[in-house]
């Protein structure tokens, strides 16, 4: 009873809770009827938690699993089956009762569970395929017999609607006992009526019935005029009665508007002879003229009046989109004054637009001929090309003509390019040129050719390399960052065909330990037809040593040393074993500062100072780190535990008993005898006693015992035998 006591108010206090939010989630954002729209599926949450209940008892009220979106949304679409299974189940106890169930509406009831055995701390797991599992507020089983109840409560809240509309959910009432606890032996009738009133609304629908495991559902409730702050108040024969939450009852929506016609509410645009007439808008109306936006239907274009005969060109059918048909790229191909369009749709009044003019244009194009005239020495062989207004460009031969034609009248602008650097265009390469509509512009180019002179040279790059340990592998001579040539290291290389003028030269490759006199880099000037030179002269010198050795010793001492050794590693990657009172040399590490760290070192040993050291090494030398381990014996972390009997009284347990520690392995024990269990883990241990004649008892089957590091602990049991009958 003080374990039922301790989780009954829990477990009804959290289901309250759920199904209060439940509720509140059911609730339109925007105050209409129903659930907000339906959103993805993602996991289930338990709306009314299980009460506490007797051994073999169903639970009451039934337990309750609702289908909730990732934001926690219900979802009502949701039909899919959903498993109830115990979760927390210390006595290894069996669920009985229907435990899958379909969704309905987003919802799974599960009525007649019942557990086989009391215990304390149950909790059910709900599950559904793909879906987020959840597990329900802990609640206890008990032998006990339920207290009577003493007054009705709300279990499941009633839900804002719309007036004249069930209540949904269905509204809960129960029976309860005085600690809150459902009484499931409660088949009296509750009764439900009007308490806050604040829209004189009447309540319709059974407002009495009879419950059943201690629980009345009232499903067909509903008020029928609009307000805010309903209240419901419950009541039953000789029972405390309850009231509600506050809820809303929201009116009914307007009738929606009816289409009756077709109307231009973007009329056609006069335009040239297959030119878009503009956008053109028809609305579904209604008979104020208003357009019925949530009409769907396909509206379809044509000509009404047609002066000339003219087609209709484009999309002429469509579907509307807020109760309006656009159409756009509608043409007519033949002049005329005073077309007009019709519209038409299945079931609707037509309309025919307002009158527009389509007009034949006026030409607006003509052409223009380029001409070359070339004379003098080495023509371009290729010829030019003639470009009008920087887009429009035709090959031109050196004395010959293009024409471009459909150029829209007026100033144009032609270039000749393509010239050749020895040639010259007499006036300029380029010219204005007026093209008539319907006519014919020119424009001429007098172009004179010479023999160039010579624009190039070549460049030559010499080496001298002294000293020694010479550059085996030669040099790179680059000219401009980007004319790359190998040069040996005595040795010559030409650039040829080089532009006239001045140029960067750069040597490249040069080993470290090598200079180069004046600088790796020179300017030199190329004359045109001739040639430049560049010289670089290297010395080389032996390089200094860059590298040492680090030697890392270790010195153990004490007792129960470490077997495998140590690892010492330099700079973190680079890793050595080394014997507990032993040296290892890490060779050609670069100069400088190094990290060194020994690890491996076992728990009962210390590294005097810090197991990590700094040490320098230098070029051409060696330096050293010494690390001093000092270890101990380690303490004992187990003891012992002594169990002894004594029985008295007669007909004693002739196969004696067992003793258990912590649940493991048994051993066998006399009625009057010791057994000891060894290399136990310092600390408190449970002993159990077992295999008790029943003629046979102990004060206590279970002890705890402390059994203390290298030392033994003891546990006696007394037991009482009776004279069997």
């Amino acid at each position: 009873m003080k374990t039922l006591i301790r989780w009954g108010p829990v477990a009804l206090f959290a289901a309250f809770l759920v199904a209060c939010q439940v509720g509140r989630l059911l609730r339109p954002s925007d105050g209409g009827n129903g659930p907000p729209a339906d959103s993805t599926a993602a996991r289930v949450a338990f709306s009314t938690q299980p009460n506490d209940a007797g051994v073999g008892q169903a639970i009451t009220p039934p337990v309750i699993v609702v289908i909730t979106d990732s934001t926690g949304h219900p979802v009502p679409s949701y039909s899919g089956s959903v498993t109830i299974s115990l979760g927390a189940n210390a006595t290894g106890a069996t669920l009985s009762g229907a435990n899958t169930a379909t969704a309905t509406n987003g919802v799974a009831t599960f009525s007649g569970l019942s557990v086989n055995k009391a215990g304390s701390g149950y909790t059910l797991a709900a599950a559904s395929s793909g879906l987020t599992g959840a597990t329900s507020a802990p609640f206890d089983v008990t032998t006990a017999p339920a207290p009577p109840p003493t007054h009705v409560a709300f279990i499941a809240q009633p839900s804002s609607t719309r007036a004249g509309d069930p209540i949904s959910p269905a509204i809960q009432v129960a029976a309860e006992d005085s600690t809150g606890r459902v009484v499931p032996t409660y088949t009296g009738t509750i009764t439900i009526t009007l308490g806050a009133n604040p829209g004189g609304g009447t309540l319709s629908g059974t407002r009495a019935v009879a419950a059943t495991n201690g629980v009345a559902t009232f499903s067909t409730l509903s008020i029928d005029r609009p307000s805010a702050g309903y209240s419901l108040t419950a009541s039953a024969s000789g029972l405390t009665g309850a009231t509600s939450a506050g809820f809303d009852i929201t009116a009914l929506p307007p009738p929606p508007l009816m289409a009756t016609a077709l109307r231009f509410t973007a009329q056609p645009q006069s335009a040239l002879t297959g030119a878009t007439l503009g956008t053109v808008l028809v609305a579904a109306v209604d008979s104020t003229g208003a357009t019925v936006s949530d009409f769907s239907g396909t509206v379809t274009i044509a000509i009404g009046t047609n002066p000339s005969g003219g087609t209709l060109s484009g999309t002429t059918a469509a579907a509307t989109s807020g109760g309006v048909g656009t159409f756009s790229g509608l043409s007519i191909d033949k002049a005329g004054t005073g077309y007009t369009l019709a519209a038409s749709t299945l079931g609707l009044k037509s309309a025919t637009s307002a009158t527009f003019t389509v007009t034949a244009p006026s030409p607006t194009t003509g052409n223009l001929t380029v001409t070359t005239a070339t004379a003098g020495s080495n023509l371009d062989a290729d010829g030019y090309t003639a470009t009008v207004d920087g887009s429009n460009s035709q090959s031109v031969g050196i004395n010959s003509s293009v024409t471009f034609a459909n150029l829209s009248a007026g100033s144009h602008t032609v270039v000749l390019s393509g010239v050749a650097s020895n040639c010259s265009v007499s006036g300029g390469t380029s010219q204005t040129v007026t093209v008539p509509a319907g006519g014919t512009g020119t424009a001429s180019f007098s172009v004179t050719c010479q023999a160039p002179p010579p624009t190039t040279g070549s460049l030559t790059v010499t080496t001298a390399t002294a000293g020694s340990n010479l550059d085996a592998d030669g040099y790179t001579a680059t000219v401009d960052g980007s004319n790359s040539q190998a040069v040996g290291i005595n040795a010559s290389v030409t650039f040829s065909n080089l532009s006239a003028g001045s140029h960067s030269v750069a040597l490249s490759g040069v080993a470290s330990n090598c200079t180069v006199s004046g600088g790796a880099s020179q300017t030199v000037s190329v004359p045109a037809g001739g040639t430049g030179t560049a010289s670089f002269s290297v010395t080389c010198a032996a390089p200094p040593p860059t590298t040492g050795s680090l030697t890392v010793t270790t010195a153990t001492t004490g007792s129960n040393l470490d077997a495998d050794g140590y690892t010492a590693t330099v700079d973190g990657s680079n890793s050595q074993p080394v014997g507990i009172n032993s040296s290892v040399t890490f060779s050609n590490l670069s100069a400088g500062s190094h990290t060194v760290v020994l690890s491996g070192v076992a728990s009962n040993c210390t590294v005097s100072g810090s197991a990590s050291q700094t040490a320098t090494v230098p070029a051409g030398g060696s330096a050293s780190a010494a690390f001093a381990v000092s270890c101990q014996a380690p303490p004992p972390t187990t003891g012992s535990l002594t169990v002894t009997t004594n029985t008295s009284g007669s007909d004693l347990d002739p196969d004696g008993y067992t003793v258990s520690v912590d649940g493991g392995g048994s051993q066998t024990i006399g009625d009057n005898g010791s057994v000891t269990f060894s290399n136990l883990a310092a600390g408190s241990h449970t002993v159990s006693l077992g295999g008790l004649a029943s003629n046979c008892s102990a004060g206590t089957t279970s002890q705890t015992a402390s059994v203390p590091a290298g030392g033994s602990a003891s546990a006696s049991f007394a037991i009482t035998c009776q004279a069997l009958p």
